[in-house]
């Protein structure tokens, strides 16, 4: 295979470059976009599910209800549960 070099102003490089990167922050974009196009899955956990996948204890899951339902007069953890 033979190898070709190709002579090109600092101008044509900078545009070249730029094109480049602005077509790859494009794609990049475009993913992002549709990756949150698609509605995350609601799942429903208990609070025993809750401890273990925060790696916290149930008491301390009580005491985070507590203090939201007095900040917010909520009975529930909505925000890590994502119970309403």
């Amino acid at each position: 295979m033979m190898q070709r070099i190709i002579v090109v102003t600092e101008d044509q490089l900078r545009q070249i470059v730029k094109e480049t990167v602005a077509e790859f922050y494009d794609k990049i974009y475009q993913n992002r976009h549709e990756m949150q196009l698609v509605p995350a899955k609601e799942e429903i956990i208990n609070r025993k599910e809750l401890a273990e996948r925060l790696d916290i204890t149930e008491p301390t899951i009580i005491r985070w209800e507590r203090k939201k339902s007095r900040l917010s007069g909520s009975d529930q953890l909505s925000a890590i549960t994502g119970r309403q």
